[in-house]
């Protein structure tokens, strides 16, 4: 299944590469806005990755997800991430307004929310927490593979812990494994990934 994750990393792999090629062109950079640049013409392999596998539900939305965010990138309002999935959300549903009913909507939504609203809460508990057993000033590597393990786990928890309700009501039940499970499985694939 073609999920966010394969579009994200689509976008992230040609915005990188676009704005680290435009870099190189010491005329470009002083013309245009490169990051601007990047993310106006990442738009295309999006669309055309979201085309190419069939552009079902779940990947229309996370197609429109992304263009929402890279379009907030070219405007120049990024750090706005709360009107981004807003206006996803109304463009899914204006494209198809049956969707809301849906547990795909309900469950991505829920969980962007919650990872935008839980994570970093978390992420700052479990930071202290690191910081306070050892300190890692010294061996920066395995300080910043350390906060990338917080960023995960912080990330995983905060979506898990929001869509546990939606998941009890959709399908009646809740596999109290799911969180431990996820907590080891997802640092693993988003590291491999």
């Amino acid at each position: 299944a073609v999920s966010g994750l394969h579009l994200g990393l689509v976008a992230w792999l040609f915005f990188t590469l676009l704005r680290w090629n435009f870099s190189l062109s010491y005329r470009l950079t002083l013309a245009v806005d490169i990051r601007k640049l990047a993310a106006l013409i990442t738009m295309v392999p999006v669309i055309g990755y979201g085309l190419i596998t069939g552009f079902q539900l779940s990947s229309q939305r996370a197609v429109v997800m992304i263009l929402v965010f890279l379009c907030s990138m070219v405007i120049g309002r990024e750090r706005d991430v709360w009107s981004s999935l807003c206006l996803a959300a109304l463009i899914i549903l204006v494209l198809n307004a049956d969707s809301l009913f849906t547990a795909s909507f309900q469950l991505s939504f829920v969980a962007v929310a919650g990872i935008l609203w839980l994570s970093p809460v978390i992420f700052a508990l479990l930071s202290k927490s690191a910081s306070a057993m050892g300190k890692f000033e010294k061996y920066r590597f395995l300080g910043a593979v350390l906060t990338y393990f917080i960023g995960l786990i912080a990330v995983t928890t905060a979506a898990t812990v929001m869509i546990m309700p939606l998941i009890a009501h959709h399908f009646h039940r809740f596999s109290i494994l799911s969180l431990p499970a996820n907590l080891t499985v997802v640092p693993i694939i988003g590291l491999w990934v």
